[in-house]
């Protein structure tokens, strides 16, 4: 009895927060006297605008409830839930408002945001009970002869899963011929055409005469060029873009049929490498990219086969050790790693020590091949490249956090800069435009002031200015850097996560100018119409629209955290590393994930074959 009425009263306060209208009630009126009257009157008219809908609800809640608090309390139950709800909140209020405001805004919504909180925290923590006892029942373990056993297993896997791959979506390819073009890819072919871009006419060029600069990766833009003059050779820069998106789509469904034949070989049962073919078959977003021509998807490739190499040292299974071939491959995926997005080398850094120490008896030949690798990309980048006056790329791009920042002061608190503020702010940044510039999700339009002549001493005196009007407001520094990257922690209804003709029109239209000559056939108009339908279609649908969410993925990540340490497999979270590093790296980029996911594609791509072998091996 005393458990039901405990089940009870939790029910009732997740109900009374998810009933709840969060938004702001401005003190006026009764709710200007004590503090107390304000918060009780505060969450009662908030209570009236939904009914006794959400009540229906309580028989339903109260089984699953009950039985997870039966349970003896559990730090890796009770505390992702708790980072969750923070993340949920937090984010929804960021999503409404631009600010924190649902949790400050006065005692009374201070009040109404613990009951919110607190609901979420008791449905995410009867879920994460419910998602642990179903997985513990499953048996992802061993395998006997299944009905798929003739497609999905033998030595023909890599060959079937790829054909697979390469018709279903052969239609999308067609419909997006010749493919999608970003503005970062058209810089990278006016680069690898010796013409003048944005990026090189905001850098310092080691020589005026080479455009070529380390702004985005060099050698892709070097490939990506060389494959589009192949076209261009047929007169025809039409046929140059498609030999770029075919190669990307080749690329692709050749890395979704080595991680299906992977798991093959592993022994994941039938049913889950299924799930996560169909996972990566029929999410848009994945074709999306794929025909979409930019530096992510080679990378988000190298990233899953590096993410295979890993979990080879994890099983103790190493045949790409044993044949040149797999040692070149190896080889290969590293330098891809580093060669295909800047971060890479991050990633690969910080990933090193523990993947020697996972290599066990092998640690020396991963030593050799990652220090071979490393000595490679360091000739190329600090000795090839300035010796060809190809220059680096700006600093400025790793500073997308404190420009918002101060962006965001100069915007909500002008009045208290101070004579010498600004003159340190002048020196790095044009102090009288960056007000108007500041875009809360986007940090391009302030960085873009930046000053690559200023000094050292000039930068000094910046971060010293930057450090004490952060300490003067650091509310303000706090939402400048949350409204920046909320879509990546929390789910939101205005989440963007495709490239469309539309841009890439508007990409082609600046590039015409440049003597290219880009379009898309018209008489393809009516059925590429009908597959954006069909993908709107999908983004509207509930749970799976959520794939589409970069919230997903990083909820998911922290789940594998911790069910991993519950499980005491903790060197498991060697697969985890390099996607929090990426994960890192995108905070500190200059996009919110809910208006462009592209920082966050190569964690959606490689993180779910983690996660089918960590689920496997957490039995």
């Amino acid at each position: 009895m005393k458990s039901k009425i405990r089940t009870s009263i939790l029910v009732l306060l997740i109900l009374t927060g998810f009933t709840m209208n969060m938004d702001p009630i401005p003190p006026e009126g009764i709710l200007n006297g004590n503090a107390f009257v304000r918060a009780f009157v505060t969450i009662a008219m908030s209570l009236g605008g939904y009914g006794l809908t959400p009540l229906l609800l309580f028989p339903l809640l109260l089984y699953p409830v009950d039985r997870a608090f039966e349970e003896p309390p559990r730090l890796t139950i009770w505390l992702p839930a708790s980072i969750l709800s923070l993340f949920q909140t937090a984010g929804t209020s960021l999503l409404k408002t631009g600010s924190l405001v649902y949790i400050y805004y006065d005692p009374g919504q201070f009040v109404k945001y613990l009951l919110w909180y607190f609901a979420y925290f008791l449905i995410f923590c009867t879920g994460i009970f419910w998602l642990d006892q179903w997985l513990s029942r499953q048996p992802f373990r061993g395998g006997t002869p299944e009905p798929f056993d003739p497609f999905l297993a033998g030595p023909h896997v890599f060959r079937n899963v790829f054909l697979l791959f390469a018709v279903f979506w052969l239609p999308y390819l067609i419909l997006r011929f010749p493919g999608y073009l970003m503005g970062d890819s058209m810089d990278q072919l006016f680069q690898a055409f010796g013409m003048m871009d944005d990026t090189a006419s905001r850098l310092n060029l080691l020589n005026p005469e080479v455009v070529l600069n380390n702004h985005h990766p060099v050698l892709h833009t070097i490939v990506m060029g060389a494959v589009f003059r192949l076209g261009k050779m047929l007169h025809s820069d039409v046929l140059g873009l498609f030999l770029c998106t075919f190669l990307q789509y080749l690329m692709v469904s050749a890395t979704f049929a080595a991680v299906i034949a992977f798991f093959t070989k592993c022994g994941i049962p039938q049913r889950l490498r299924l799930c996560l073919m169909l996972l990566f078959l029929l999410t848009p977003i994945f074709v999306n990219y794929t025909v979409t021509v930019c530096k992510d998807v080679p990378y988000a490739c190298a990233l899953t086969w590096y993410m295979l190499f890993l979990i080879q040292l994890l099983t103790g299974e190493r045949p790409f050790y044993e044949s040149r071939g797999g040692r070149l491959l190896f080889g290969a995926v590293v330098l891809m790693l580093l060669f295909t997005r800047h971060n890479g080398i991050y990633t690969l850094l910080l990933t090193l020590p523990f993947v020697l120490l996972a290599g066990k008896g092998h640690g020396r030949f991963v030593a050799v091949s990652m220090a071979c690798t490393l000595l490679v990309f360091m000739f190329i980048t600090k000795l090839l490249y300035p010796s060809f006056y190809i220059t680096p790329g700006s600093k400025k791009e790793m500073l997308s956090i404190p420009v918002q920042q101060t962006a965001r002061f100069l915007l909500e608190y002008p009045e208290e800069v101070t004579e010498e503020e600004r003159e340190a702010i002048s020196a790095v940044l044009k102090y009288e435009e960056l007000a108007d510039r500041y875009d809360p999700c986007l940090s391009d339009f302030v960085k873009e002031t930046w000053n690559e002549n200023a000094t050292a001493a000039q930068i000094s005196g910046y971060f010293k200015v930057w450090a004490a009007m952060g300490l003067r407001r650091p509310l303000c520094y706090l939402e400048a850097t949350a409204e920046n990257l909320y879509g990546y922690f929390a789910f939101g209804d205005k989440a963007v996560w495709r490239y469309t003709i539309e841009e890439s029109e508007n990409v082609f239209g600046l590039m015409e100018s440049r003597g290219f000559e880009l379009g898309y056939p018209q008489a393809l108009n009516s059925l590429r119409t009908l597959l954006l339908e069909l993908e709107n279609i999908f983004n509207r649908l509930p749970v799976l629209s959520a794939l589409h969410a970069a919230a997903l993925y990083t909820w998911c990540m922290l789940l594998l955290f911790f069910r991993c340490i519950h499980k005491e497999k903790g060197a498991l979270l060697l697969l985890l590393l390099p996607e929090a590093v990426s994960l890192l790296i995108a905070l500190a980029g200059p996009v919110n994930a809910i208006n462009d996911l592209r920082y966050m594609f190569p964690i959606m791509m490689s993180l779910p074959a983690a996660a089918v072998f960590m689920t496997a091996q957490t039995q």
